[in-house]
């Protein structure tokens, strides 16, 4: 049986620069794993909101609890990560159904998608 991750906040494991040396971050689980290398898409979350926010980006300022965030954070989506499931440290949380709509949306608009 394949892993439910979709819709879920994980750890995740990732060389986020050119450093060969891996970080362990926060990231939304767009997908549920895929093909036989187990293969899902992420996106990543920053706690920095210092940054501009950008059209493809969604603040996460409230139910941080259900997020299993402890403070203000960006959801970045116009920053997609493929990894295999391997790289997931742990969950910490979801993603409220809310919020799955304004990421549907947010993607619609990246990739220039029609929601039906």
């Amino acid at each position: 049986m394949t892993q439910k991750t979709q819709y879920r906040v994980y750890l995740v494991s990732y060389p986020f620069d050119a450093v060969e040396t891996t970080q362990v971050r926060p990231m939304v689980a767009l997908t549920d794993p895929a093909g036989k290398e187990n293969m899902l898409m992420l996106a990543p979350i920053q706690s920095n909101i210092n940054t501009d926010v950008l059209a493809t980006d969604i603040l996460l300022t409230e139910h941080l609890d259900f997020l299993g965030l402890k403070e203000k954070s960006i959801l970045h989506l116009g920053i997609l990560i493929t990894l295999p499931v391997e790289k997931l440290r742990r969950e910490l949380g979801y993603v409220p159904k809310y919020l799955r709509q304004e990421i549907h949306k947010k993607l619609a608009d990246v990739f220039g998608l029609e929601i039906t």
